[in-house]
């Protein structure tokens, strides 16, 4: 009787995982922070999203040379005269948002617009949308649609949570009321 030698899959597994590994583990400490792993994972739907073949090995994954996705920057609040409700910019500062986690990214691109004299609040979400797409590499939510989009003209949807104008006051707790405000964004989750 013979016998024929066969390699492992759980050898080239563990190979490729440890490769993988390497490659998130951006500042090499030997452990993955949330923001490693969610830069990895945006790297990945933005690549796949592209409609472009996702890579057969760890290495290169990602953007490619000549594709470089846009990188969003580590979360400092923008200052804004703007209520945002349902925010809590001071427990995310320094986070990077990422694809999965975007909710400050897009406070930041609201308050920016915000901030502009012509804002119109009856007709930013469009605008909210396109500038978010460009920023994560126009990646697509599972419906198939673009991952951020206007619902109408005063909501910009992302994944299921939205966020839309409001009289100041509206989605506020006691205490957190400015009279001075010239308007309010309200953030929520869709209800299926």
């Amino acid at each position: 009787m013979s016998t024929n030698s066969i390699s492992s899959p759980t050898t080239d597994f563990t190979a490729i995982a440890n490769q993988l590994f390497k490659q998130i583990d951006r500042n090499h400490d030997g452990q993955l922070s949330s923001s490693e792993f969610g830069s990895f994972l945006t790297s990945l739907v933005t690549t796949l999203s592209k409609g472009t073949q996702a890579p057969t090995s760890p290495v290169g994954m990602g953007a490619q040379a000549d594709d470089p996705a846009p990188t969003p920057q580590p979360f400092s609040p923008v200052d804004t005269r703007w209520v945002m409700a349902g925010f809590s910019p001071q427990n995310h500062i320094g986070e990077t948002p990422t694809i999965i986690t975007p909710k400050y990214a897009v406070y930041n691109e609201l308050a920016t617009l915000a901030n502009d004299p012509a804002f119109d609040q009856h007709n930013f979400a469009e605008q909210a949308a396109a500038d978010l797409q460009k920023l994560f590499g126009n990646p697509m939510w599972t419906d198939g649609k673009p991952l951020f989009r206007a619902l109408d003209t005063e909501t910009l949807v992302y994944g299921d949570e939205y966020v839309h104008t409001a009289p100041v006051g509206h989605g506020l707790h006691r205490g957190e009321y400015d009279p001075t405000a010239p308007g309010e964004f309200i953030w929520g989750v869709l209800q299926s």
